[in-house]
């Protein structure tokens, strides 16, 4: 294959690589595929001996159809490098095909550098690191041979006379692939590493908002997870992780394991109560919270319900011993473990109804309201954490906040008149004074059947119109959504008719084993229900989410493609985690306490925390999904460790022994390894030069080592010259010597050895 085949293609899937990486960081899917089409067209008309091009007059036209595009996006959005990222890429794609000279292909590479950078201020998801860690050793090796094409371009006249007019096609054999591969890689090996250093030691936020990119800031894609708040309205795919979260035992009030018995269990977590219309999201209006005095028992409360601390194992009554557990009620006790728990501040999950708390550490524990959900503040350290909750299926009674009634909304708009709709249908009352706790209950089943009649359950979010309520978009136009629309137009439609009811965020689990016994939630479990108070204190679960999709979800398809896209998930909640999340905290705790103290800290002591850290995360493997990414930076880093020792070992090799390996070397191609048969004089004056002590070192060029000579030994550097010039008529003139410059070769070897000798006679 030709240079300038070789540099077409890498050139072409540099642009492709750059382009593909811009594309996935908007997710333009259009922009994509033609970029895709355009590389591949651009590589078939440049593969021939006389590239193709487009008229001039086409190009400029598309040119100026590009810069007048870029002018008016500018001039309607405030993205300024992701317009102007666009309007780069439109012209390399146009430029692919307008390609006259060496000149041409350096624009070209230059364009799909910056489109890198245009693609990397634009988003920091997985799919964009990975495209650009593919591009960064292809736009190297493009350099590379462009270097190359440009050197050949410099001395194609005189190539063009050493051959009658016609230029040359320089062969890339195998030795020459092989220099190029190991000079690519090593120089790939050393920016990378180079790269992570300047990652982990830049202090982060820097340039944050600068030309309206908010660096530095977390983009990632939706995830089906766990997050104490319901924000609506957002578009985009939610992709889901297999990752597990918590370990979960329950036994009866005889310490008897009866997970089998239990089916799905619903893990509260959290309480959202109050919409903002706004922002289209759910919030902790806290109310509750004003009750705390009245909720906790004296053996933890210190009489002004503030929180206090709570030694190891020492139980914490979120309720009154008495209350939801009289009349020989059942009670559930739940031994959880949460596997990656946020060190300073976590929900501790549970059943309803939770009446008591025992912790396992020194913790300081948020005391709950009339909401239940526990929260803790403090922790002694790691990321495990380990705790015994004890809960009781009665619902019994809680404080009712005076205020709570005043505090519902969506008293009138379009929910309000559906939610009418929907009880006057089954006969219902329509208003809290024509209802007791049955018609409640009624009224509530009533809303919820309709929900799971009418709606249909997805991952695709969809974003509203400009100023469409998502609750109404939900419910009154694509009635499609995941569970947190179900929840949140539950809760709306309860409210408006004078139910108070709230949004309950958790896990829905039912993964058990039977050789543990222990339930396995996952990241991909997260679910969000209701609860309604059907009488004054007593709340009451509902599911709106249509339970057989639900669960078709939960379980996931199967195949080789479903496998491929969880471990594409796992691998890229490792990303958000790990890279994506690193952040000023994290940089400071792996270096040290500051900026100063880490500029001045112990090698070894950076060392150490790094390996603890390592063997930490190891310890946390507990499915295969957790060792994927273990495996996969174990495997690449295998790979760059075996490409650099190559390459080391390769140098040592020659250096040990000597120039005539690199001559055979070079010989890579079949053509000229016919023709170096020739040159073996070449070798047989660097060996003899060498016995004299006058060897050519291995960065010297054989001409100007024989300029060297001439201040020793005038005959002999004419002699070396003389082998030098033939030698390069074979090597890269790329001919056969003829019969007369054969026998000159062989007189000027006998020169250079009759010189040697007559000087080692001398001394």
């Amino acid at each position: 294959m030709t240079l300038r085949r070789r540099f077409n293609a890498a050139g072409c899937l540099a642009v492709l690589l750059a382009v593909l990486a811009y594309c996935a960081a908007e997710e333009n899917a259009v922009l994509g595929a033609a970029g895709v089409a355009a590389c591949a067209l651009a590589w078939w008309m440049g593969q021939g001996a006389v590239r193709r091009q487009l008229p001039r007059i086409v190009v400029n036209l598309l040119v100026l159809t590009a810069i007048f595009n870029a002018a008016v996006a500018v001039s309607r959005s405030t993205t300024v490098v992701s317009d102007l990222s666009q309007f780069l890429v439109y012209i390399q794609l146009i430029k692919l095909f307008d390609r006259q000279s060496v000149r041409d292909d350096a624009q070209l590479l230059t364009l799909s550098v910056f489109v890198a950078i245009g693609a990397i201020l634009t988003s920091n998801a997985l799919m964009v690191g990975l495209l650009l860690a593919a591009f960064t050793p292809t736009v190297m090796v493009a350099a590379m041979l462009l270097q190359l094409g440009w050197g050949l371009e410099g001395a194609g006249a005189a190539s063009a006379d050493e051959h009658g007019g016609a230029e040359p096609a320089p062969l890339m054999g195998r030795a020459c692939t092989r220099d190029l591969s190991a000079v690519a890689g090593s120089a790939t090996i050393m920016a990378g590493a180079l790269a992570v250093v300047a990652f982990v030691l830049t202090p982060r936020g820097l340039g944050e908002g600068v030309l309206g990119v908010p660096f530095g800031a977390l983009h990632t894609r939706p995830t089906v997870g766990f997050t104490g708040h319901v924000r609506l309205g957002v578009g985009g795919l939610l992709s889901r992780s297999e990752t597990p979260v918590m370990d979960l035992t329950v036994r009866d009030a005889n310490g008897r394991d009866i997970g089998e018995q239990m089916g799905t269990l619903y893990l509260r977590g959290a309480v959202n109560d109050r919409y903002e219309p706004r922002d289209g999201a759910w919030t902790d209006s806290g109310t509750g919270r004003r009750s705390v005095a009245e909720t906790m028992s004296s053996e933890n409360s210190d009489g002004e319900g503030k929180p206090v601390d709570c030694g190891p194992r020492q139980p914490m009554w979120l309720s009154r011993p008495g209350d939801g557990q009289g009349g020989g009620g059942a009670v559930l006790t739940q031994e959880i473990t949460l596997r990656n728990a946020d060190p300073l501040r976590h929900p501790l999950f549970a059943l309803w109804r939770p009446v008591r708390v025992e912790p396992r550490r020194d913790d300081r524990l948020l005391r709950p309201g009339p909401d239940l959900t526990i929260w803790r503040d403090r922790s002694s350290g790691g990321s495990a954490y380990e705790y015994t909750v004890v809960s009781t299926p009665d619902p019994g009674e809680q404080a009712v906040d005076p205020d709570r009634a005043a505090a519902l909304g969506f008293k009138s708009g379009r929910v309000h008149g559906l939610a009418e709709r929907v009880l006057g249908e089954r006969g219902i009352g329509l208003t809290p004074a024509a209802r007791g706790s049955v018609e409640n209950r009624g009224a509530a089943n009533a809303i919820q059947a309709y929900l799971r009649k009418t709606c249909s359950y997805t991952l695709e979010m969809i974003a509203p119109e400009a100023r469409e309520d998502p609750i109404e978009m939900f419910l009154t136009r694509t009635q499609r959504g995941h569970c947190e629309y179900f929840a949140s137009a539950m809760a709306a439609m309860c409210q408006s008719v004078g139910l108070d009811a709230r949004i309950v965020l958790g896990y829905l689990c039912s993964e058990r084993s039977s050789a543990t016994g222990r339930f396995t939630v996952r990241e991909s479990d997260a679910h969000a229900w209701v609860e309604v108070m059907l009488a004054p204190g007593r709340w009451q679960p509902f599911d709106p989410s249509p339970p057989a999709e639900v669960e078709r979800l939960r379980r996931g398809s199967s195949g080789l493609l479903a496998w491929l896209r969880r471990a594409y998930e796992s691998i890229e909640m490792r990303w958000n985690s790990t890279v994506v999340g690193f952040d000023e905290q994290r940089r400071e705790r792996l270096l040290g306490s500051g900026a100063a103290e880490s500029a001045t800290a112990d090698n070894s002591t950076w060392v150490w925390r790094a390996a603890v850290r390592i063997w930490r995360g190891v310890l946390e493997i507990h499915s295969v999904w957790d060792a994927l990414p273990w495996v996969v930076g174990a495997l690449a880093l295998a790979t760059l460790v075996m490409a650099e020792w190559r390459i080391v070992r390769g140098a040592i090799g020659r250096w040990l022994v000597g120039e005539s390996s690199r001559t055979s070397a070079a010989a890579g191609s079949p053509e000229l390894k016919a023709l170096l048969v020739q040159a073996a004089f070449y070798g047989t004056t660097l060996t003899a030069l060498k016995r004299g002590g006058l060897g050519k070192p291995r960065w010297r060029p054989p001409g100007l080592h024989a300029q060297v000579l001439a201040a020793q030994d005038a005959a002999l550097a004419y002699a070396v010259e003389g082998v030098a010039g033939l030698y390069y008529k074979v090597r890269f003139g790329r001919r056969a010597l003829s019969e007369a410059e054969a026998r000159e070769a062989r007189l000027l070897v006998e020169q250079v050895k009759n010189r040697l000798r007559e000087a080692r006679g001398r001394a």
